[in-house]
């Protein structure tokens, strides 16, 4: 997948032109992944067709997170405003609907046609929000499109870096391995 993912230069987001088409291309680069999957395997499948089923696969999916990540954001939801935001295409937003009781907003950047880091994202989000940037904090794992980002937009920076992952990152304030590390930061924080 990572073939395509870089044919289409998916992470290049700090680049004008992959900002302006981001989730076309991403798109584009699954349907690439499944052609060149099927090339190599020597079958004849609709690529389009293995996309609707990838995106009705990953909406359903919860598992990609830590065991406590639920109980976590449950928890927090009585004190802050939890927010999604999230580079993400519309059809996979089902993956989130297991944090809605818990969350104030979700932001997905196909939604609000603006990815992660630009400017406009994040001022979207702000405005919507009614916040000042220096009452909000971007907790993310991504250096690029989480960290500087949100510091670029004023915000408080989280790294989350699960395991014994040593890299740093500038733009992080602050940086957790695990996300029940998170109640304990934010209390110290406040």
């Amino acid at each position: 997948m990572y073939e395509a993912w870089n044919d289409y230069q998916m992470t290049q987001t700090h680049d004008l032109e992959i900002q302006e088409h981001w989730h076309r291309h991403y798109r584009m680069q699954i349907v690439r992944h499944y052609e060149l999957l099927m090339e190599r395997i020597g079958m004849n499948v609709d690529p389009y067709e293995l996309l609707k089923l990838n995106f009705d696969t990953i909406s359903g999916m919860h598992h990609m997170m830590e065991a406590v990540t639920l109980d976590v954001f449950r928890d927090l939801s009585r004190t802050y405003k939890n927010v999604i935001a999230t580079n993400c295409v519309t059809e996979i937003k089902g993956r989130l609907s297991i944090f809605e009781p818990y969350c104030y907003r979700i932001f997905l950047s196909d939604e609000i046609h603006a990815i992660k880091p630009t400017a406009t994202f994040f001022n979207v989000m702000l405005n919507s929000l009614g916040c000042r940037p220096e009452e909000c904090m971007m907790i993310g794992d991504s250096a690029a499109d989480d960290m500087a980002g949100g510091k670029r937009a004023g915000l408080h920076t989280c790294w989350y870096r699960p395991g014994n992952d040593q890299k740093t990152c500038p733009d992080a304030d602050y940086r957790i391995q695990s996300i029940a590390e998170l109640p304990p930061l934010l209390e110290s924080i406040s």
